[in-house]
C-alpha cells in the first residue's frame, strides 16, 4: 500500500489508485468556510473505523431516603370530609436522586392505613385529603414516607397524633340584655346562659350590639374568654328615643359557631321630654274628633276619633282610611306602632255595625296585643256577648252602647268579641269608658235606667277562646 500525503482532489486519488493498481492511504486536508464570516477553519477527518472513546455507566441509587419527626395534624376538626391541613419536615436523599414525592395513609391506630392506603401527594410538605367518610367523635391518625428518584421508599415513616373529628356547633340557649336604661354612651348589662358543648370545648365567646329595628351592627364582634357569661360595653354612642340589643355567639375547639342568640332588646330613655312624633289620621276632616281619647302600651298607641263619619264596616291593615263621609258620628279608632324612632299606622278600625251617631272611639284602650274600644252611641237591644267579628245589626235600643275588642296578631288586626250588658236598655250608655289589664276588661256605663247609679262591668276575656261577664259593679251616684 502506497502511502501518500498531500493536498490532493479526488480525481487525483483516483488516477494513483489506478496508476498503482493498490490503495493508498492519506490523510485529507480540508477547509471549510464559514459563509456567514468567509474565514476558513482548517480541521483533519481521521480516516473510517477510527474507534471511539468508551463512555462511563452511571452508578445505581441504593440508599434509601429518610424523613424524621413527626406529622402536625391538631386536635379536633370540623369535617368528615377532609382532614385538618398535615404538614411534615421535609425528608432527604443521600443516595443522589433527590426526593421525588411523599405519601399519605390514614388509620384508626397510629401507622394504621384503614382509612387510606398510601396515597401519593406529591412532593410537598402539606397537604389536605379530601373525599374522606370520618365519624364524629372517632381518633384518627396519618403517617408520612418519602420516595426517592430511583423509587427508593423510606424505611421510617413519621405519624401524627391525631385529630378527632367535631362537627356540632355549641348551642346558647338565650341572652337578657335589659329593659331600658337612660345612657347613651354604654349598654344595659348583658348575662347569657352557658353554652353546651360536649365534644371539643368551647374557645370563646363573641359578643356585639345591633339597632333593634335594622339588626345594623354597632359595635363590632368583641371575643371573651370561654368561662365569661356578662359583659357591658362603654365608650358607645347610642341614639336618645332608639332600641337596641345585644347578639351572642360561641365556637369550640374544632371551628364550629353557635347561632347567633340576641336579647329582647333595651330603649336607650330620653333625658328631658321631647317631641318623638306628631300623629294624625290618614282621612283627616273636620269635627273628626281624632285623639278625643288614647292610650298607650309599649311601642302601640290607639286613638279614638268618636266623630269620624265613613260607612266603611270592616278592619283595614295598613296606613289607609277612608274618605267616606256618608255615616256622621259613626266613629273610628286607628293603631299606629312604633319601631326604632318611628311611628306608623298599623290599623284603621271599624265596627262592624258602623251607623249614625254610634260614636265609636270614643273610649279606648290597650294592653299588648288587645285594644278596646266602645260605641256609647250603638243602640241594639242584644243582652250576649258575641265571639268574633260580627255584631247586632238592630237598633231598638237607642244609646244601649257596645264594647269592640281587637285582637293583634303579628301587624294583623282583627275583631274577637262584641260586648254588651245583660241589661242593655236604651240611653244606658254602656262603654262610655273603658280599660283594659291583660285578659280582663272594665266598662262603665254612664246611664243606668234600674236606679241612679253608676256601673261598672267586668269581663274576663279568653276563658278558652270566649269572653263571658264577670262581675256588675254598681255605685251610688
Amino acid at each position: 500500500m502506497l502511502k501518500f500525503c498531500g493536498n490532493l482532489s479526488l480525481l487525483q486519488i483516483l488516477i494513483l489508485l489506478v496508476f498503482f493498481g493498490g490503495s493508498v492511504s492519506c490523510t485529507m486536508q480540508y477547509s471549510i468556510t464559514d459563509l456567514n464570516t468567509k474565514d476558513s477553519l482548517a480541521d483533519s477527518v481521521s480516516p473510517p473505523g477510527t474507534p471511539e472513546s468508551p463512555s462511563v455507566p452511571p452508578v445505581p441509587d441504593t440508599e434509601l431516603p429518610t424523613i424524621t419527626g413527626s406529622i402536625t395534624d391538631g386536635t379536633y376538626y370540623n369535617s368528615i370530609t377532609q382532614t385538618p391541613i398535615l404538614t411534615w419536615p421535609a425528608g432527604s436523599d443521600s443516595g443522589g436522586s433527590g426526593i421525588s414525592k411523599y405519601q399519605i395513609s390514614i388509620g384508626i391506630t397510629n401507622g394504621g392505613s384503614e382509612i387510606l392506603n398510601w396515597t401519593d401527594v406529591g412532593n410537598v410538605t402539606s397537604y389536605q385529603v379530601s373525599g374522606l367518610s370520618l365519624s364524629e367523635g372517632v381518633s384518627y391518625y396519618p403517617s408520612i414516607r418519602v420516595l426517592d428518584g430511583a423509587g427508593n421508599i423510606s424505611s421510617t415513616v413519621i405519624s401524627g397524633d391525631g385529630w378527632i373529628p367535631d362537627v356540632t356547633a355549641p348551642v346558647i340557649a338565650s341572652i337578657e340584655d335589659g329593659d331600658q336604661i337612660v345612657s347613651t354612651s354604654y349598654s344595659s348589662w348583658l348575662a347569657w346562659t352557658p353554652a353546651t358543648e360536649s365534644l371539643s370545648g368551647l374557645a370563646k365567646y363573641e359578643v356585639r350590639i345591633v339597632i333593634n329595628s335594622s339588626n345594623a351592627p354597632v359595635t363590632s364582634w368583641t371575643e371573651l374568654a370561654s368561662t365569661t357569661l356578662g359583659y357591658g360595653f362603654t365608650g358607645l354612642t347610642l341614639t336618645e328615643g332608639e332600641s337596641y340589643k345585644a347578639e351572642v355567639r360561641a365556637t369550640d375547639n374544632a371551628g364550629n359557631v353557635s347561632s347567633v342568640v340576641q336579647g329582647n332588646g333595651w330603649y336607650v330613655v330620653p333625658q328631658g321630654w321631647k317631641q318623638q312624633a306628631y300623629l294624625k289620621a290618614p282621612n283627616a276632616d273636620a269635627g273628626d274628633g281624632f285623639g278625643t281619647h288614647l292610650d298607650i302600651s309599649g311601642d302601640t298607641i290607639v286613638v279614638g276619633a268618636s266623630y269620624e263619619d265613613s260607612n266603611q264596616t270592616t278592619i283595614t291593615n295598613g296606613t289607609t282610611a277612608s274618605s267616606d263621609n256618608s255615616v256622621s258620628n259613626s266613629g273610628a279608632a286607628y293603631v299606629y306602632k312604633r319601631t326604632g324612632v318611628v311611628w306608623n299606622q298599623e290599623a284603621y278600625l271599624k265596627a262592624p255595625n258602623a251607623e249614625l251617631s254610634d260614636w265609636f272611639g270614643y273610649s279606648v284602650a290597650i294592653s299588648g296585643d288587645t285594644a278596646i274600644v266602645s260605641a256609647y252611641g250603638e243602640s241594639s237591644n242584644q243582652t250576649t256577648i258575641t265571639n268574633g267579628p260580627t255584631a247586632s245589626s238592630d237598633n231598638s235600643a237607642l244609646f244601649a252602647g257596645a264594647v269592640f275588642v281587637f285582637k293583634r296578631t303579628g301587624t294583623t288586626w282583627t275583631q274577637e268579641a262584641y260586648l254588651k250588658a245583660p241589661n242593655a236598655d236604651a240611653n244606658d250608655g254602656f262603654g262610655i269608658s273603658v280599660d283594659v289589664d291583660g285578659d280582663t276588661v272594665v266598662v262603665g256605663a254612664g246611664i243606668y235606667q234600674s236606679a241612679d247609679h253608676l256601673v261598672a262591668i267586668l269581663h274576663d276575656l279568653r276563658k278558652g277562646n270566649k269572653l263571658r261577664l264577670h262581675h256588675l259593679l254598681s255605685a251610688i251616684c
